[in-house]
């Protein structure tokens, strides 16, 4: 299985907020979402959007923005739960 990498999650960030000003051509993986034009429900339709696409289940339990902040933490966490599916 291939790893997800950065340039995924951000090309669905895009797909998912193509309407809007966000530069995802510059979107740093490793800075804060948040402080890069999307907001706290943008990263919740991608969150949604990621357990979707790759088929897994993000625990409850570590559903807190600073857990989910970057590209980077997103990418790590899909990487180790689609490992131990």
């Amino acid at each position: 299985m291939k790893a997800v990498t950065s340039k995924d999650i951000i090309g669905l960030a895009e797909k998912l907020n193509s309407d809007s000003k966000v530069d995802f051509e510059n979107f740093d993986p490793g800075k804060k979402i948040l402080e890069q034009g999307l907001d706290s429900l943008d990263l919740s339709r991608l969150l949604f959007e990621i357990e979707e696409k790759f088929q897994i289940t993000f625990p409850d339990d570590e559903f807190s923005v600073a857990e989910w902040d970057t590209i980077n933490k997103i990418v790590e966490k899909v990487n180790a739960l689609r490992q131990t599916s």
